[in-house]
């Protein structure tokens, strides 16, 4: 993704939800949560990385959209361009229905630790739908990728995003507003490999530098700039997202031993 500079940030979308933030120092604050891994020289990468990403979306798809996906067969469509034409009805805050997106069976680890955390609806009314639900799977778990970058004690002004989550343009303006940062996708898919490639060509003599690798190898697809009215919203519906987890943090582990399935 060509982030190497102290100040840049990074998420990658996709079985979890790894953030992260360069920075010239070691920085291990909040202790005990995350990870602090040694980058380029004098360089560390703070992460926060969160339990589940897409694995909510999936489990959404599996259980509420068999007849989604029998059109997107059909029709020879993407199901989440289906799915995405019916969120985009739906408007920010899904009318008061908030999602916690903790649905790995082993809880969450950032930005808190807690294996007894689950994923939970707030607020369902009569008058919500499942595009309601759905609308409110996405907002969860860009609501969560602002908590995990809340919890890192360093400024950032954008974030470069990757992973399957980062092929959805509704998901990536919904991660803009709900961050207020300026989220940037590139246009390879394939990072891990692109990556490792660019530092064999480092070390081979092609590329210079890794600086250099990055300048010529990643390219930018997308620019998502984030709206501040609707900022605004998510900043108060995260509120009301903290204080209901932290309401929960006794009742996860009450149900742990009331079900006897964790």
């Amino acid at each position: 993704m060509g982030v190497i500079e102290p100040g840049q940030a990074f998420s990658i979308i996709g079985t979890t939800s790894f953030h992260a933030v360069i920075s010239n120092n070691l920085i291990l604050d909040p202790f005990g949560v995350g990870m602090t891994i040694a980058y380029l020289p004098g360089r560390f990468i703070r992460s926060m990385p969160s339990m589940a990403g897409t694995p909510n979306l999936d489990w959404f798809i599996r259980e509420f959209c068999d007849s989604e996906r029998i059109a997107a067969k059909e029709t020879g469509k993407s199901i989440f361009e289906l799915l995405e034409k019916e969120v985009r009805g739906v408007p920010l805050g899904a009318e008061g229905l908030l999602y916690h997106p903790y649905i790995n069976p082993g809880g969450e680890r950032a930005p808190f630790v807690k294996p007894s955390a689950k994923a939970q609806f707030f607020g369902i009314g009569l008058r919500h739908s499942r595009w309601h639900l759905l609308r409110s799977i996405y907002e969860g778990v860009a609501l969560a990728m602002l908590d995990c970058f809340a919890n890192i004690p360093i400024q950032i002004s954008e974030i470069a995003v990757s992973g399957g989550g980062a092929r959805s343009d509704l998901w990536c303006q919904i991660f803009a507003d709900a961050t207020g940062k300026i989220i940037r996708t590139p246009q390879a898919t394939e990072l891990g490999a692109l990556g490792a490639a660019m530092s064999a060509g480092v070390g081979v003599g092609i590329y210079s530098s890794v600086e250099d690798a990055v300048k010529k190898v990643v390219k930018l697809k997308r620019e998502y700039y984030p709206n501040s009215g609707n900022h605004q919203k998510y900043q108060q519906l995260y509120r009301l997202y903290q204080s209901l987890y932290q309401h929960l943090w006794d009742d996860w582990d009450l149900r742990v031993k009331v079900v006897n399935n964790p």
